[in-house]
C-alpha cells in the first residue's frame, strides 16, 4: 500500500504592501499593549487633574478671571515629567528588547517608524490630555465660583486658548521625548534630557546668561509653550511666536531622529 502525504501548504507570493497607515496601526497596536503606556498616561492625566483642582481651592479674592482660570490647569509642569517619558518610552523602547531590528527591516523606509510612532502617540496622547484638562478645568472653576471668585467660562476663547495650548504642549513635549529615545536609544537617558531641556535648563541659563540672551531663552520649549498656552499676559512673546518656536523644536526632535534612524544601524 502505498501512503499517502498530505500536501504541502502553499503561501502567496504576493508581497504585502508597507504603508504609512499599515505602520501607524502597527505602532498603535504595541503602544496600546503595554501596561507600562496606561500606568505613564494615567499618572499624567491624575497629576494635571489633581494639581488643578487642588490648586483652585486655594484661589483667593482679588484674583482676574484669566488668572483664576490658569490656576485650574496649572499642572501642566508636573504632567509633563510624565508625557516626556511616555514619549521616551516609545522612542527608545525597542532598542533595549532588540524589537527595533526586526520594525526596521520590516520597514525599509526609516521615516515611516518615526511617523507611525508619533501618530500612534499622538492619538494616544491628545484625547487623555484634553480629558486632563477638561476636569480640573470645570470641577475647578466650579469651586472657584461658589467661593466667590471669577474665572472664565469653558467656552470663553480665552479659557479654549489655553486649554488647547496644554494639549498641544503636553503633546509636543511627548513627542520630542520620543524622538530623543530613539537617538539616545536609553529610556533613562532620554527622561533625563527630556526633563533637563524643558525644567532644569531653563532656570539654570537664565541666571548664567546676561540679559541681552533673553531672546533666545525665550525660544525654549518651555517658554515658547507658556506663550501660547498662557492667557495671563506673563509670556514674553506673542502667542503665535511662541507655537510657532515650539512647533519648530517638534519638528527638529523629529527629523533629527529620522537623519539618525537613517545613517546609524539598529
Amino acid at each position: 500500500m502505498t501512503a499517502l502525504s498530505a500536501p504541502a501548504p502553499t503561501f502567496s507570493s504576493a508581497r504585502i504592501r508597507v504603508t504609512t497607515g499599515r505602520v501607524v496601526r502597527s505602532e498603535w497596536i504595541k503602544l496600546r499593549t503595554l501596561r507600562s503606556t496606561w500606568v505613564t498616561l494615567g499618572a499624567a492625566v491624575a497629576v494635571l487633574a489633581a494639581f488643578g483642582i487642588i490648586a483652585a481651592t486655594s484661589t483667593t479674592a482679588g484674583t482676574t478671571a484669566p488668572e483664576a482660570f490658569s490656576v485650574t490647569v496649572g499642572g501642566t509642569g508636573l504632567a509633563v515629567m510624565f508625557v516626556g517619558a511616555l514619549g521616551a518610552l516609545v522612542g527608545a523602547r525597542e532598542y533595549g528588547s532588540g524589537m527595533i531590528r526586526t520594525t526596521a527591516a520590516a520597514v525599509p523606509r526609516r521615516s515611516r517608524i518615526v511617523v507611525g510612532k508619533g501618530v500612534a502617540l499622538t492619538a494616544l496622547l491628545a484625547p487623555a490630555a484634553a480629558i486632563g484638562v477638561l476636569l480640573p478645568a470645570g470641577v475647578g472653576s466650579a469651586v472657584q465660583r461658589s467661593h466667590g471668585v471669577p474665572t472664565l467660562a469653558l467656552t470663553d476663547p480665552l479659557a479654549l486658548r489655553a486649554m488647547l495650548g496644554v494639549v498641544v504642549y503636553l503633546v509636543g513635549i511627548a513627542l520630542i521625548g520620543m524622538a530623543v529615545g530613539m537617538i539616545l536609544r536609553s529610556v533613562a537617558g532620554s527622561v533625563a534630557t527630556v526633563i533637563g531641556l524643558v525644567l532644569v535648563l531653563p532656570p539654570i541659563l537664565a541666571a548664567l546668561l546676561p540679559a541681552a540672551w533673553s531672546t533666545v531663552l525665550d525660544a525654549l520649549p518651555a517658554s515658547a509653550g507658556e506663550a501660547f498656552a498662557t492667557i495671563t499676559g506673563d509670556a514674553a512673546m506673542s502667542p503665535s511666536a511662541g507655537l510657532g518656536a515650539f512647533l519648530a523644536w517638534v519638528v527638529l526632535a523629529l527629523g533629527a531622529a529620522v537623519a539618525v534612524l537613517n545613517r546609524r544601524d539598529v
